[in-house]
């Protein structure tokens, strides 16, 4: 009777683990543990060095890796939803609050910290492009400026924007110019008196390019006269372009993008959000364009809070989405000359003093929901 006893609670112990193993095999997962959403870019900071950004979505985490000074940054973002900012991601470090936009998969730009402490504004195009089979996008005309620390003849207030032709034969040409740069080394020029051709044919430097065969998103670019090599970074399609070249440690990066055929203030109407620096502070802002050209903005960042608002005008008919205001008001009786550049969901903008001539601020951003 013992025996018999035995062997059924063993026949049962049996039969209650085999259950067991079935839920366990059967089991559904609960939906936290779904994979996250992660978007990854390459790029430039300031300083001129090579970033690559780690979005999270998810989570709401960043991972930054400096490849040029080894140093990693990573940290939470929250995104700003209760004003004309939505959308816009905020990071707090100790006191200080710094912002990013991303572009889902095309660009990201961010004033927070990079892995060295003299990148004030960064830039990357998303890593999960091949431009090797989009090589007719990257061909065109961009207009560009020159985010660096050190400005011409390491002069902060002088900055250089200008034309880059990149052309279907792998071969480039830049032509430069500035505002207010007193001994002549680079043509004083600001967009709006602009009379050239496109595409130029003759500039200040030259050289080639490739699309790297490791890095797709990335570009292998040479100087004409020069052994050093140098990245590049192309988000392309058929209706929009952005062109980023690192010039190396201490130099920067040139950031372009495209000029097009046609545009007018019809096309371009929309909110778009962006993030800038100056000589001395960073923020967040939007402008908020009509149809006709009439722009609401608002500010905000280690300067506080401002809004306004001002009129756009055309720059050219050959820099046809190239448009400025020369007199901004944006308070305390300081007033800038501010120009954008549009392109499909893409607006890059930089600003002048206009009592002194002398660069204000920079920024790049776009239309985000």
């Amino acid at each position: 009777m013992k025996s018999n006893y035995l062997q059924l609670m063993v026949f049962l112990m049996v039969i209650a683990v085999s259950i067991g193993a079935c839920k366990k095999d059967n089991v559904v997962e609960p939906e936290d543990n779904k994979d996250d959403v992660i978007k990854k870019y390459s790029g430039s900071g300031s300083e001129g060095d090579l970033i690559t950004f780690e979005i999270n979505q998810t989570d709401g985490t960043y991972t930054i890796h400096n490849e040029t000074t080894g140093e990693d940054e990573s940290g939470n973002y929250t995104i700003i939803t209760d004003n004309d900012l939505s959308g816009i991601y905020e990071i707090n470090i100790g006191a200080s609050d710094f912002y990013a936009v991303e572009l889902d998969d095309k660009i990201i730009a961010a004033n927070f910290p990079t892995g060295n402490p003299n990148n004030n504004i960064s830039v990357g195009v998303s890593s999960s492009i091949d431009n090797s089979s989009n090589m007719n996008n990257i061909h065109g005309n961009y207009a560009y400026i020159i985010m660096d620390n050190d400005g011409i003849m390491d002069d902060p207030k002088i900055k250089e924007w200008g034309i880059l032709n990149v052309k279907d034969d792998n071969t480039w040409i830049k032509k430069g110019y500035a505002t207010n740069t007193g001994d002549g080394s680079i043509q004083e020029l600001s967009p709006d008196q602009y009379t050239g051709a496109l595409p130029i044919t003759s500039g200040d430097e030259t050289g080639t390019w490739v699309v790297n065969g490791e890095n797709k998103e990335r570009l292998d670019v040479s100087i004409d006269g020069s052994s050093e090599s140098l990245s590049g970074f192309v988000y392309a399609d058929v209706s929009e372009a952005a062109f980023l070249l690192d010039l190396g440690a201490g130099n920067g990066f040139l950031i372009g993008l495209r000029i097009t055929d046609n545009s007018s203030f019809s096309i371009i109407a929309d909110d778009y959000k962006f993030v800038n620096v100056w000589d001395n502070g960073y923020g967040a802002g939007n402008y908020s364009v009509s149809s006709t050209g009439y722009v609401n903005w608002v500010h905000q960042g280690s300067d506080g809070s401002s809004d306004g608002n001002f009129q756009l005008t055309q720059c050219t008919n050959v820099l046809n989405n190239f448009f400025y205001c020369n007199n901004v008001d944006l308070g305390d009786d300081y007033f800038e000359s501010i120009y954008c550049i549009v392109v499909g969901d893409i607006i890059l903008q930089f600003g002048f003093d206009n009592s002194t001539g002398d660069f204000a601020q920079y920024g790049l951003g776009a239309k985000i929901n």
